[in-house]
């Protein structure tokens, strides 16, 4: 009697895996049949307009050494892009403190100027075509000191977040950390 149970039993097994199997292909039989009856969708690619951006502004910091002999030398380049939208425009730079020089001018794209001798922070303000086509780095060199060596960095945009990537935290790495504040309002650091 314990063969025919087992032989049963084998039975429904085998009427079981037919059937899933069996459902299995009807349901991609459904999607197959479902997916060509959809007609393709299509959409027309639309013409880009470049950005009617008014006016963009960066922060360039400037790395000093209090009380160093020969403190660093530092230059603020400003660039526009030579494919800049055909609109005029202008990129100027002056320093957060003014000092009485004159700023650095970029009319053309393509372009660039330098602001030698930087002893503060300098912003960068790009107004009509260059507000959304001109960049600027601070580049420093110094002798003697800590802050002997070569300096650089990106002018950016003032921010209210800021995350630091690649801050060393070895003993034997040193990083400088310049917050400037671009606004006649109190800052806050966290």
């Amino acid at each position: 009697m314990s063969d025919l149970r087992l032989s049963g039993l084998a039975h429904r097994l085998t009427l079981r895996r037919v059937l899933v199997l069996a459902l299995a292909l009807l349901a991609v039989a459904v999607i197959a049949v479902g997916g060509s009856l959809l007609t393709p969708q299509t959409t027309t690619a639309q013409p880009t307009r470049p950005a009617a951006i008014g006016r963009t502004s960066s922060i360039c910091p400037v790395l000093t050494e209090a009380g160093a002999a020969n403190p660093p030398t530092t230059t603020v380049s400003g660039v526009a892009l030579r494919r800049a939208t055909p609109r005029a425009g202008v990129l100027t730079g002056a320093p957060l403190a003014p000092d009485g020089r004159p700023g650095l001018t970029v009319t053309q794209p393509g372009k660039g100027a330098t602001l030698g001798q930087v002893t503060g922070p300098v912003v960068l303000s790009g107004d009509g075509g260059m507000a959304g086509a001109s960049g600027g780095a601070v580049l420093g060199v110094g002798t003697d000191g800590l802050s002997a060596g070569l300096t650089a960095a990106a002018c950016l945009p003032p921010e209210t977040t800021q995350w630091f990537a690649g801050v060393g935290s070895a003993a034997s790495d040193r990083t400088d950390l310049v917050l400037t504040n671009p606004d006649d309002a109190q800052a806050e650091v966290d």
